[in-house]
């Protein structure tokens, strides 16, 4: 009805309300329309071939089957007609005719039907703005020494070796800390205080610090709410009161930029150069924001400078005598509770010399203490140490973990063939408070005339004991070379009751060795945490055949320092 045009209006608006209501229903009416244009082109090939093949060919097909031709004009358009329906009609031409006009109806069809009834459409969502990749959050420092820390960071706990990145947070609520950057710049936090690390320096909330600037690292920041000290190159102290209501700035060295911008004025800048032995005070004012400074007495005692090296040291720089603690034989102090001494007194056949010498220097130069002992023929079995004893919680706590470190050289080992020939390196508890007699030794490095199991013979080796277990010698693999300087470092961890040895020989990598056990069979507080530093050795003339036995060593840089100290690499 619709293509014959029999609709009413009605009818009409029904199914435009229909069409535009319902998609399939436009689908359905789509194809509707393309069939009944197929069935009009079929219709009209069937009548027109049902024509010619009825009538003669000479006889022309009338306008009207029902009419004869009786006008020539009539006769000569009826045969024109004809001809040209003819034409159409033949199954080539009529296909091509199809498929040039179809597409086009379907199209003008489509094409209405979208303008009366264009498709609903879903939001489209906006495109993501480009994202720009955030920058590696690099670091920008380490902690190199720290000295009783307490930190106020929940769920963290900083160490000697941790590296900080840009925008990290440190609270320290106790002690001091020692920060270097990665330019060289580095600086002590005294707690409490509230820092925050940036690339070249960082914010400092509240507390105080120093910081160190050497050449080439110029350009190291320091802010706070209220001023940026910018430095150029130099030595200078930051403090800022909890309430942030004031900020100092001491220069000890050199001089720095100091700049402040006021709230009410963010955009007025202010800077004055603070030069070596000059101080100024930064205040802000409670009521506007404004800022004044002014000019103060510096004060060297406000600030921590050096971190206090909290280490025990021997490297004999003070030479012979007995009035210093760094001299030898020397004299207690500094951590120290004896000078160096003799287990044994000297007896004939031995010879025994000790003195500080800077003829053959060892790895750090200057002075060293040698030792040369020699036994003679027919002399029976010699054992003798050296030795000095520690404060137990003087500038280093022993009953806390804590690092020994020295230089060792061997300058002559001759003979040294027998069973109880042997040097031994190693720290021991107070002969008359050990629990138990002979084997009084902590941790234990040595030097053995003969193989023991692993351990080779003129070969360093450790023993490793233990309530546990039996002592046990473990082997290095790493020969006693005359002349050659070994470099020690012993990880000492008093109540775990273990040991970990590392050495370096002539200042190459060092080798790390597995944990061990104490060789003490029992804790750590029945032997007194060990509070003496010993060097043995044994030549027993009582089966040897040898008829001179010598050894000879030399030591220096003696340390021992907490744990949490960062062992220096040399």
């Amino acid at each position: 009805m619709t293509c014959d045009g029999e609709l009413s209006p009605e009818e009409h608006a029904r199914l435009q309300e229909i069409l535009s209501g319902d998609a399939s229903a436009r689908a359905f009416y789509r194809e509707c329309l393309l069939l009944h244009g197929e069935l009009a082109w079929s219709d009209v090939a069937r009548r027109v071939t049902t024509a010619r093949s009825a009538a003669p060919v000479s006889s022309p097909l009338p306008l009207d089957p029902c009419q004869a031709a009786e006008h020539p004009l009539l006769d000569s358009l009826g045969t024109s007609f004809q001809q040209i329906l003819g034409f159409f009609s033949r199954p080539t031409v009529f296909s091509l005719l199809v498929a040039l006009i179809l597409p086009g109806v379907v199209l003008t069809v489509l094409l209405v039907d979208l303008a009366l009834h264009p498709p609903e459409r879903a939001a489209m969502a906006p495109m993501p703005a480009p994202v720009t990749p955030s920058p590696v959050n690099k670091s920008v420092a380490r902690i190199t020494r720290m000295n009783r820390c307490v930190w106020a960071m929940t769920g963290q706990d900083p160490s000697v070796g941790t590296t900080l990145f840009s925008n990290q947070r440190l609270e320290l609520n106790e002690g001091l800390v020692e920060v270097v950057f990665d330019d060289g710049a580095s600086m002590i936090i005294e707690g409490p205080s509230a820092f925050e690390t940036r690339r070249k320096g960082g914010f400092l909330h509240q507390g105080r610090l120093v910081a160190r600037v050497p050449k080439g690292a110029e350009g190291f920041t320091v802010e706070t709410s209220s001023a940026v000290v910018i430095d150029y190159g130099t030595e200078f102290g930051v403090s800022v009161e909890e309430d942030n209501a004031a900020a100092e700035v001491h220069v000890f060295e050199g001089e720095v930029a100091l700049e402040t911008r006021s709230k009410a004025a963010k955009d007025s800048i202010e800077r004055r150069r603070l030069t070596a032995g000059t101080a100024a005070r930064v205040e802000v004012a409670s009521s506007d924001g404004g800022i004044t400074v002014r000019a103060i007495t510096p004060v060297d005692d406000l600030f921590v400078r050096t971190l206090p090296t909290g280490a025990i040291v021997a490297d004999f720089s003070g030479g012979t005598g007995n009035s210093l603690a760094d001299q030898f034989p020397g004299a207690a102090g500094s951590g120290w509770t004896t000078a160096w001494g003799h287990r044994e007194a000297e007896s004939e056949g031995v010879r025994c010399s000790a003195l500080v010498e800077r003829i053959r220097p060892l790895r750090d130069g200057g002075d060293y203490l040698r030792l040369l002992a020699e036994r003679e023929s027919g002399t029976k079995a010699v054992r003798r140490a050296l030795e000095r004893h520690l404060e137990l919680a003087g500038q280093v706590d022993l009953t806390k973990p804590h690092v020994v470190s020295f230089d060792f050289r061997v300058d002559k080992i001759a003979g040294f063939s027998e069973r109880n020939d042997y040097l031994i390196l190693c720290n021991n508890s107070i002969p008359e408070a050990a629990p138990r007699t002979g084997v009084a030794s902590g941790w234990h490095i040595r030097i053995d005339g003969v193989d023991h199991k692993d351990a080779r013979a003129k070969h360093w080796s450790f023993l490793s004991g233990g309530e546990q277990k039996r002592e046990e010698y473990i082997g290095s693999r790493i020969p006693v070379v005359e002349g050659a300087v070994y470099s020690f470092r012993v990880l000492v961890e008093p109540e775990a009751q273990r040991w970990m040895p590392s050495i370096s020989v002539d200042g190459g990598p060092w080798t790390k060795f597995a944990a061990m056990g104490m060789r003490s069979p029992g804790t750590a507080r029945e032997y007194g945490y060990w509070p003496i530093l010993a060097v043995w050795w044994k030549m027993d003339g009582k089966y040897s055949k040898d008829e001179r036995e010598t050894i000879g060593f030399s030591i220096d840089s003696v340390r021992i320092s907490p744990a949490d100290e960062v062992p220096t690499t040399r």
